[in-house]
């Protein structure tokens, strides 16, 4: 079979399908999500109001959701099954669940816009080469000063939320539920299902094994796999069409008009796609198999917002060297505007894209509609948000009122100038709600992006591990947005059960533990073990997200709904807090003039 023809039926292959049809879709969402933020955020300018209208069009997208689900129960079918991604019937799960209707099986995300947002984190990291320091001696102090409120701020926000979640559990009478029936039946059905689950398996090797010793199985499997040429070329069609538009769109257009925004959108995205399939690729390379450290390693190195963005910028010093301009006037012309409001003004005025309009600007387009769609993550998991609403909002009020006064003392007592050391006081808000909250204390911008910048990458690089150390359960879906799935406890894996509404009928049925399970569920100290074990996991997603939205803001978050997190939710929320809580704490003239009053001693 010719490469053409394999890759004909890759692409016509319904997950490719499938794939191409959310990509679209989430490019179309991009422009889509400007006809919001562009009003608003020129409205919010207009009337002096320091806030970015991405942040605000997101939470008006949760409320919408929440009131129109309120109205219409269908609202919730229709966002898990056009919104949230297709239906998976995964193949490792018994023959008998696959055919029984009554069951709903996993799903698999598609989320283009939020698997794809941190690229729009590129253009702010290469712009800190527009910007420098006053002095190179102050590297080592601002270090110094970013990992000791790291530090603190990471462990403080964690044990905190941890606690204050556990509290608000036994106010709302959670802690109650550990012995009641309810607990109890949803214990036996967990530990039936996995009886009947190792049995079905157990079946179903048998007839794997059948199958795949009979002949016609193996020829067909020899006929359909695809030649090992073009194997990496079927799979990576998204890296060669980037490359196909560099090479017949952005170079013509850049010759022949010296408009160079084409060429340095598709010539990153090249670079982004590049360093993504780079990165899996490293997870699953078989040779590094066998030293999983050094795999781990060059992981964590190989981060797509870093590669890319240091790539970006040896790019942009290559063409000053070339071009014998300067950093600040190249990069003027490769983001030129804050936000897409003021590009449409300007645009308006002068009738020439071309003079307002770089490649910077439309990864900040990018950038907004992945902070929109935030907001359908914080419905998706409203139920949970409701029962940690007073532990985020604690958490967030607290850890902004420290933050603001102990950053700053802690980089002022390390050396820092005044300016640099009131950076500190943003230095974890997104550099939307950051910047103009700095500027009004008279601190660096410059240095505020860095850090807030720097914070974020720090979780990207290291977050999997951290988690994996702390044995945090935030991969796989929650039970809301009437799913009807419900999960084992840690180790157990994924157990699927009925809907709410077909509950009560399974209950007459259930079948008896073998001695195992009984074994098993006594082990567990019976259903207030099991109950108990829930809490415990629960409050540490929750702490998690909470920990994570305000230590490493919209960049942290990316990362969660990258990783596929439930913690994503309780991240996005408390990003939104903590900054607006940090806004208005430093617009408050007596705090602003106690600051100010510190870095002056």
């Amino acid at each position: 079979m010719t490469w053409i023809s394999q890759i004909c039926l890759a692409v016509k292959s319904p997950g490719a399908a499938a794939r191409y049809r959310n990509a679209a879709i989430g490019v179309l969402l991009v422009p889509l999500t400007q006809l919001l933020v562009v009003p608003i955020q020129t409205a919010l300018v207009s009337h002096e109001i320091i806030l970015p209208a991405s942040v605000l069009v997101m939470l008006v997208v949760t409320t919408a959701m929440l009131a129109a689900s309120l109205a219409s129960r269908g609202v919730c079918n229709f966002y898990c099954q056009y919104m949230k991604g297709p239906v998976s019937r995964a193949i490792f799960l018994p023959i008998q669940y696959l055919m029984d209707q009554s069951l709903i099986t996993a799903r698999l995300k598609t989320d283009f816009l939020g698997r794809h947002m941190a690229f729009g984190f590129v253009p702010s990291f290469v712009m800190l080469s527009k910007g420098h320091l006053s002095s190179a001696a102050d590297v080592p102090r601002i270090a110094g000063a970013l990992i000791i409120t790291t530090l603190i701020s990471y462990i403080g926000c964690y044990i905190f939320a941890t606690s204050t979640f556990r509290l608000e559990s036994s106010m709302r009478g959670l802690g109650n539920r550990v012995g009641d029936a309810e607990s109890q039946t949803e214990h036996t059905l967990v530990l039936s299902t996995k009886a009947l689950s190792a049995k079905r398996v157990s079946q179903m090797s048998q007839l794997t094994i059948g199958m795949f010793n009979n002949d016609s199985f193996s020829s067909l499997e020899t006929c359909c796999s695809p030649p090992a040429s073009t194997e990496f070329f079927v799979r990576t069609p998204p890296l060669w069409i980037a490359l196909f538009l560099l090479l017949t769109v952005g170079v013509p257009i850049y010759c022949a008009t010296g408009y160079e925004m084409p060429f340095e959108v598709f010539c990153f995205i090249f670079l982004w796609i590049g360093t993504v399939l780079f990165q899996r690729s490293l997870r699953t390379f078989k040779a590094l198999s066998f030293h999983p450290r050094l795999q781990t390693t060059l992981v964590v190195i190989c981060n797509p917002v870093l590669v890319t963005a240091a790539l970006g910028t040896a790019y942009f010093w290559t063409k000053t060297a070339v071009t014998h301009q300067s950093i600040e006037a190249v990069l003027g012309t490769f983001k030129r505007h804050d936000d897409w409001a003021q590009i449409v003004a300007h645009i308006a005025q002068d009738r020439d894209p071309r003079l307002h309009l770089g490649a910077g600007d439309l990864a900040t387009a990018l950038l907004d509609a992945g902070i929109v769609s935030l907001g359908l993550k914080m419905f998706e998991y409203r139920a949970e948000l409701w029962r940690s609403l007073a532990t985020v909002l604690s958490t967030s009020l607290v850890a902004a009122a420290v933050a603001v006064f102990l950053n700053v003392a802690l980089a002022h007592a390390l050396g820092l100038a005044a300016a640099e050391a009131l950076a500190f006081a943003a230095r974890n808000v997104t550099i939307a709600l950051g910047a103009p909250a700095v500027l009004h204390l008279g601190g660096s911008t410059t240095l505020m992006s860095a850090l807030v910048i720097f914070s974020g990458m720090l979780y990207q690089m290291a977050g999997n591990l951290v988690f994996a150390w702390l044995a945090i359960p935030d991969q796989g879906p929650p039970s809301s947005v009437a799913s009807g799935i419900q999960y084992a406890p840690r180790g157990g894996g994924v157990v699927m059960a009925e809907t709410n509404s077909k509950r009560n009928n399974s209950n007459n049925n259930a079948a008896t533990t073998s001695d195992s399970d009984a074994e098993d569920e006594k082990q567990r100290g019976g259903s207030g073990g099991h109950a108990t074990e829930q809490l415990r996991a629960e409050s540490k997603i929750i702490a998690a997200g909470v920990t994570v939205g305000i230590n490493a803001a919209a960049m942290g978050t990316s990362h969660l709904l990258e990783r596929d997190s439930r913690a994503t939710a309780y991240s996005a929320l408390s990003m939104t807090m903590f900054g607006c809580i940090t806004v208005g704490l430093t617009s408050i003239p007596t705090i602003a003039h106690t600051l100010q009053l510190i870095v002056a001693r």
